[in-house]
C-alpha cells in the first residue's frame, strides 16, 4: 500500500438509498458497503464501519467526499462470507 497516493483518491459519494437521509443510518451504511466499488493496488476493497460512517457525514454535511487512507478499508479477499 505505501505506493499509492492516498491525496487524491476517495471514497465514491453515497448514492441512492445511502444517500437518502430519511433512511435509517445502519440501512444507508449496508447500502453503501453492499455497492461501493473501490479498488486498490487493483484489488477490490471495501471501507470498515467507521470508515462508512464517516463517508456518511462527509456527505450529509458538506456533500463532499472522503479520502481514502490505509486504515480506512479491508480487501475484499479477507472477507469469509461475501456481502448479499
Amino acid at each position: 500500500m505505501s505506493d499509492l497516493d492516498f491525496k487524491s483518491f476517495t471514497w465514491p459519494l453515497p448514492k441512492g438509498d445511502s444517500a437518502n437521509k430519511s433512511l435509517p443510518l445502519a440501512q444507508r451504511k449496508s447500502f453503501y458497503f453492499e455497492n461501493c466499488n473501490r479498488f486498490v493496488n487493483g484489488k477490490l476493497v471495501y471501507p470498515n464501519d467507521e470508515t462508512i460512517g464517516l463517508i456518511l457525514d462527509a456527505y450529509d454535511m458538506f456533500n463532499a467526499s472522503l479520502t481514502v487512507s490505509p486504515d480506512s478499508f479491508f480487501y475484499a479477499s479477507t472477507l469469509t462470507d461475501k456481502p448479499t
